[in-house]
């Protein structure tokens, strides 16, 4: 898979990478496609990387993205809220970064198959597209008090 993948700002989270001890863990906890990662890892020496990513073509993508970082880089299929739970006490008391950069990537938007642009000839809208639940499923088995309630608690629908 080819993909022209811009990071948002760069400069301004490569700056908080200036002073990390070497021997020190960043934590990306969405890893997407390795943007920000691997300039973090391009910008300092010897700091390990852990991230995070539920989507496996992303995570795929990533994996070759930093495959020369070899073993500064551990990658988890996992929901960041989860991360935590799979590391050990030496690896979170190493912590000197943590990055969230929250969101769909343009590529999930602009695939079509991954059905999240109202332009889309799906409707999926799974990050993790290994869960059986997606959106269409939603749309035609909830109940009209269902949806209101998914609407009104997360989509800021009145």
């Amino acid at each position: 898979m080819s993909c022209k993948h811009i990071p948002v700002l760069l400069d301004e989270v490569l700056k908080y990478t200036e002073d990390i001890d070497e021997n020190a863990c960043m934590l990306d906890c969405t890893l997407g496609f390795a943007g920000h990662s691997k300039a973090m890892l391009e910008n300092t020496k010897n700091t390990k990387l852990i991230a995070c990513d539920k989507d496996d073509e992303a995570i795929s993508f990533a994996k070759e993205e930093l495959k020369n970082f070899k073993d500064r880089v551990k990658i988890f299929k996992s929901d960041f809220k989860d991360i935590f739970k799979k590391l050990n006490t030496d690896e979170i008391k190493s912590l000197r970064l943590i990055l969230a950069d929250i969101g769909l990537s343009s590529y999930q938007l602009d695939k079509d198959e991954r059905g999240f642009s109202i332009r889309s000839n799906f409707l999926d809208m799974r990050m993790d597209t290994s869960l059986d639940l997606d959106a269409k499923t939603v749309i035609n088995t909830y109940s009209k008090e269902q949806l209101a309630e998914l609407f009104i608690n997360y989509a800021q629908l009145k």
